[in-house]
């Protein structure tokens, strides 16, 4: 007897309709313009951050980009409108932007592609900072206006608007992660207490909910059909985590006491423990891992990251040095940049640079790699024998360090900075960016100050920070210094005097503390040493907790967006007409943890620091996160605004991330949940937010060297095929699963004819 079996039903694919798409942003692909400098392009060069240059030159080449994305077979194409480019000056509209941006829309359009436009994307006017920015009383009002122009002009044919790119990460322009010498985006509040960066940032939250608010309504006024949200970025946390951080976020009514709450979160107990030295210098550049242990001052100097190789080296560039063997000093600026090179070289590690010059003379090595001005203290530059290689476009800036709970010390020392180096050095290179237009020069062009006044009155008792109360007490500031002197500290045997622009700093900081400044005591310590000395075991352990409630601190609060569309958050926060204005549910994810596990979502934090190669790589997130907020929004549509990666994140290939993310949308699609759309972040390779093009940096499915490249050829990766070929599938599982589906579709109807 033959018994009936239906046919198994095969999994299924992404709908017809379901559109995959591709992103860009303004600032991080735009050429530079430097009669429309937007807020970014002034931050990154008060900041020290990598300027965009020509980025990918995206306003003269986009048709060639959008081809490219047709040629994946999107169906989407995501890009963002330059608010300063548009509207230049306050109420005047450039036609010729506006037309530009027209004619962009139409392209994506002719290429069969849905645009996708995001009207602030990370950036603004800098004449809005004047105005109050945006806490000004009209902001909001001015925001809309512009949306609204936009809007007119662009028309009807843009699917999806996005008002602002992930307004979840905009208040850490306000609030200062802890332990950060500066804030993680433009403007910065200089100067502010804790208190004074929570009451900023609750400000700008309600500011941002209302701009949006308004921008819907007139862009819904010009187009009723038009379909207007935000794409909140947010991490993949453990259930239970998330729901707890959610309550956190909007327990309370009074504006009072969630302030109170806030502070008591980030407010880190004073502690006077330090290590052996009170401050380190001695030319130590600012790089993003030694900001992970110190706090640093403002700049007082720059230079140039080179290598230097014999003038008769076969080496002409650093992008070809895969194999060849190249000194440095670990820990230096020098060796994060030669590992993110395409090429990398094998790194020698040495104590002090004199022991790599000493290789590099007797053939041990082809280069050593550090800092220009280092490099003239072994080989001056008219040294016939030897010849220098760039590691980089622009200069990195030198700074004195702290241990990071010595924030009243790090005033009292930027104060000194100030005493030696003039309002016209370091400051003008840190400004506030509240002003109209650029500052000139920088700590480049910064004169070496005068030496110190005379001794000066050191702090009362009442005004003495728990941190700098040891130097006080001691009589005496301890300073750590580069062994062997440095270009702006030199010391002389036969005198045993030292002199120098860092002296001057040190001595100008030991007046203000101590009241003479000779009361300073320098110790010369290897490069590596430096920082560790600055440190004990008791200022370690403090470092580390603090640094987990800072974290803890970032991450409470990255769902609040969609709290507040929800009608959960307090009213001081999202006021009722706020509430549910949106007309989908998009959100960015990249990176996340599965379990309350210390180790991974320590590496949150990396991602929140840019290193997005130590990132924790989650794509279960993406799911979960698509099921809870088909709960909050029922009925709503979800849309993946951005997602993506870096070429290798957690051990994972670029490739690889987007499959198996890829594959969880898929599962949604599967179990009803209405998600509609997935961005890729990004296109090409570009200038992500400051950062040097490298390992860290580059999320493009079509490679672009930006700063070796004068072509800058877009060079397709195995993402891109990737990509293209699940667009081309419909399906993201993988082939060895496709492979044992078949296989058990084989012997399921092998079955089927045994029972014939």
């Amino acid at each position: 007897m033959t018994r009936a079996r239906s046919s198994a039903r095969p999994d299924p694919r992404f709908p017809e309709t379901f559109v995959f798409g591709v992103a860009t942003s303004d600032h991080q692909c735009e050429s530079y313009d430097p009669e429309r400098e937007d807020i970014r392009d002034i931050w990154e060069r008060a900041t020290g951050r990598t300027p965009r240059g020509r980025a990918t030159d995206f306003w003269n080449r986009y048709p060639e980009d959008i081809e490219l994305a047709r040629g994946l077979g999107c169906t989407a194409f995501r890009f963002s409108v330059s608010w300063t480019r548009v509207e230049p000056r306050p109420g005047e509209y450039d036609v010729a932007a506006l037309e530009h941006y027209a004619k962009l829309t139409r392209c994506i359009v002719d290429a069969g592609m849905r645009p996708i436009v995001t009207l602030h994307h990370f950036t603004w006017p800098p004449y809005l900072e004047a105005e109050g920015g945006m806490l000004g009383e009209t902001f909001a009002d001015h925001f809309a206006e512009y949306a609204e122009v936009v809007a007119r002009k662009l028309g009807s044919q843009v699917g999806w608007w996005i008002t602002f790119n992930e307004p979840t990460f905009i208040p850490l322009g306000y609030l200062k992660i802890w332990g950060q010498r500066d804030y993680m985006m433009p403007p910065g509040l200089e100067g502010a207490s804790n208190g004074e960066q929570i009451a900023a940032a609750s400000a700008l939250m309600r500011s941002l909910f209302i701009a949006h608010a308004r921008a819907r309504t007139r862009i819904r006024g010009v187009l009723p059909e038009a379909k207007v949200g935000t794409n909140p970025f947010v991490l993949g946390m453990p259930g239970v985590v998330q729901d707890y951080l959610d309550r956190i976020a909007s327990r309370t009514d009074d504006p009072s006491e969630f302030q109170r709450r806030e502070e008591a979160r980030r407010d880190a107990p004073a502690t006077a423990s330090s290590g052996e030295i009170d401050v380190a210098m001695g030319a130590l550049s600012w790089t993003p891992e030694r900001e992970r242990q110190v706090m640093f001052s403002k700049p007082y100097a720059s230079m140039r990251p080179q290598m230097l190789v014999r003038a008769t080296s076969s080496l002409s560039d650093s992008r070809h040095l895969s194999g060849v063997r190249i000194a440095l000093v670990r820990g230096t600026n020098s060796g994060s940049l030669l590992r993110v090179l395409p090429e990398p070289p094998k790194l020698h590690f040495v104590r002090a640079l004199a022991e790599g010059f000493e290789l590099l003379r007797r053939g041990r090595v082809a280069g050593l790699a550090s800092d220009d001005l280092l490099l003239d203290m072994l080989a001056p530059r008219d040294d016939a024998a030897w010849r220098r290689i760039d590691l980089a476009s622009n200069n990195t800036w030198t700074c004195a360090a702290v241990t990071p709970n010595h924030e009243g010390l790090l005033e009292e020392l930027d104060a000194a900075i100030e005493t030696v180096m003039g309002a016209g050095g370091a400051a003008a290179a840190t400004n506030t960016l509240r002003g109209t237009a650029a500052q000139p020069g920088g700590p480049a062009s910064a004169p070496v100050g005068a030496q110190p006044g005379a001794q000066q009155t050191p702090p009362g008792a009442s005004q003495i920070h728990p941190g700098i109360a040891k130097i006080v007490a001691r009589g005496e500031l301890v300073v750590g210094m580069r062994e062997g002197g440095s270009p702006f500290a030199r010391y002389d045997a036969a005198t045993q005097v030292w002199s120098g622009r860092e002296v001057d700093i040190a001595r100008a900081l030991a007046a203000r503390l101590v009241g003479d400044p000779a009361k300073v005591r320098f110790v010369e310590l290897g490069a590596r040493e430096r920082t560790r000395k600055l440190h004990s075991w008791r200022s370690r352990l403090f470092t580390f907790i603090a640094r987990w409630r800072g974290l803890f601190s970032a991450i409470t609060n990255t769902n609040w967006w969609y709290l507040g569309m929800a009608g959960r958050l307090p009213e001081f926060l999202c006021p009722a007409e706020c509430v549910g204005q949106l007309d989908f549910v998009g959100f960015d994810y990249y990176w996340g943890v599965p379990e309350v596990r210390w180790d991974r979502i320590a590496r949150l934090f990396d991602s929140l620091g840019g290193r997005y190669s130590k990132a924790p790589v989650y794509p279960g997130g993406l799911l979960r996160l698509l099921r809870r907020y088909r709960r909050m929004f029922p009925g709503m549509d979800l849309l993946i605004i951005e997602n993506g990666s870096v070429e290798h994140a957690d051990g994972v290939t670029r490739a690889n991330y987007l499959r198996r993310h890829l594959r969880e949308v898929q599962r949604a699609c599967e179990a009803g949940i209405p998600v509609r759309a997935y961005v890729c972040w990004s296109i090409t390779t570009n200038r992500e937010w400051g950062l040097p093009l490298g390992i860290d940096s580059d999320f493009g499915l079509y490679r672009v060297e930006l700063d070796t490249d004068p072509e800058l050829k877009r060079v397709r990766t195995p993402a891109a095929d990737m990509y293209a070929a699940i667009i081309r599938n419909r399906d993201a599982r993988s082939r060895e699963r496709r492979g044992r589906n078949l296989i058990g579709e084989l012997v399921r109807k092998a079955k089927r004819g045994m029972g014939a």
